[in-house]
């Protein structure tokens, strides 16, 4: 997968589905440099390696910050892609009795360019006893905390893919087990 810097072209990540590196060019892709992920983003004994990075995202009004996801969560770079942070804190750690080595589940990860609101998609657990949220978690601070936002999903929800609407970003889309459309009052984005 690639992801491009909202406000300078040049700049590109790349991500394969099983390498333990993120690439950056800052040159339209004619060069590129690799930034290795934490080791927790790639859990050892995960039946389903190619999974490890799911998306990414740069800030559209921080470009330095960037983010990747998969079945070891969220991860933050705050310098560009040279060293990540796991921002796990919060999330509902996935528990499945089928799948080995997968502590987290985060498939989808979208930001609101107007207040770098952070939305995605983690499957959570398959418990009732979980007491983390699951499903679509919105943050306002940085991925530092989650808010479930699941209003009009299933329950439990399913979903694995998100995209805002480009034109009114109070719009969410997702898709799973149905497609959806969530809509937020501004003051939900917000966070108040």
């Amino acid at each position: 997968m690639i992801t491009i810097d909202p406000l300078d072209s040049s700049t590109l990540y790349a991500a394969g589905t099983n390498r333990s590196t993120i690439a950056k060019s800052t040159d339209g892709g004619v060069t590129w440099v690799e930034f290795p992920l934490p080791p927790e983003a790639f859990p050892t004994d995960d039946d389903d390696f190619w999974a490890a990075v799911t998306s990414m995202a740069v800030d559209p009004r921080h470009p330095n910050v960037v983010y990747v996801t998969g079945s070891g969560g969220i991860f933050k770079s705050t310098d560009g892609g040279v060293s990540w942070t796991s921002m796990n804190s919060g999330l509902a750690r996935y528990v499945c009795t089928v799948c080995i080595g997968e502590p987290y589940r985060v498939s989808s990860l979208v930001i609101e360019p107007q207040r770098s609101t952070l939305y995605l998609v983690s499957a959570g657990a398959t418990v009732p006893a979980q007491k983390e949220p699951a499903g679509i978690l919105m943050s306002t601070d940085g991925a530092s905390s989650w808010t479930q936002v699941n209003r009009g999903l299933p329950d439990p929800p399913s979903a694995n893919s998100l995209v805002l609407d480009p034109t009114d970003p109070s719009t969410l889309y997702s898709a799973g087990a149905g497609i959806y459309t969530i809509t937020f009052a501004p003051e939900m984005q917000e966070g108040r």
